[in-house]
């Protein structure tokens, strides 16, 4: 009966042991593990970047996503990464990557007007000008006070078609969103943003 007792309490510390042994590894495991916020972190600090080397940030900048998990509590930050990348491509010529690195926003955030905007002005440089007027209508849709889908409205059918009745539409709306705007100056300065297409 004695050997019995011994034998149980052997059995018990050696149980306890392996308990202990297998919560220290999953404790250290655990502090191995990155957080979304580390992870949020990075992504913030890739979207910061004004020059690229190459396409290894923006690969790196993926992966990051892909391993959030709250990707709800990350949308800022994946929104901002996406915008940086779209304008670095698109400074760089390649207005095609620009379009589906927006869309990759949109998908993050589709209720943003800003990214509906930007969509429109890359796709209206790609020559695809039905389809960011679209975009920029869209943005109007989700806020008739974002002044800047007005304007690239107004400069798309002053400039492009030269639709009077689009065009007068258009100048209205914004002067209703803002008596104070100076409709000469938004013509102006959007013919001389759409410039570089000449």
């Amino acid at each position: 009966m004695k050997k019995s007792i011994k034998k149980n309490k052997v059995v018990t510390y050696i149980i306890i042991g392996v308990i202990f042994i297998v919560s220290i590894i999953l404790a250290f495991l655990f502090l191995l593990q990155k957080s979304d916020k580390d992870y949020i972190q990075q992504l913030d600090a890739i979207s910061q970047v004004k020059t690229y080397e190459n396409d290894s940030l923006f690969k790196e900048g993926q992966k990051i996503i892909e391993k959030i998990k709250d990707k709800q509590s990350a949308t800022k930050q994946i929104i901002n990464f996406y915008k940086s990348w779209a304008n670095y491509t698109y400074n760089l010529g390649n207005v095609d990557s620009s379009i589906i690195i927006m869309q990759k926003a949109i998908e993050a955030n589709p209720h943003d007007v800003v990214l509906f905007t930007k969509y429109g002005f890359y796709l209206f440089h790609s020559g695809k000008e039905d389809m960011a007027v679209a975009n920029w209508k869209k943005a109007i849709e989700l806020d008739s006070t974002f002044t800047q889908s007005y304007v690239n409205l107004i400069t798309y059918y002053f400039r492009s078609k030269f639709n009077i009745d689009s065009l007068s539409y258009y100048v209205n709306m914004l002067k209703k969103l803002d008596p104070e705007y100076p409709i000469s100056k938004v013509v102006a300065d959007t013919l001389k943003h759409f410039k570089k297409l000449n």
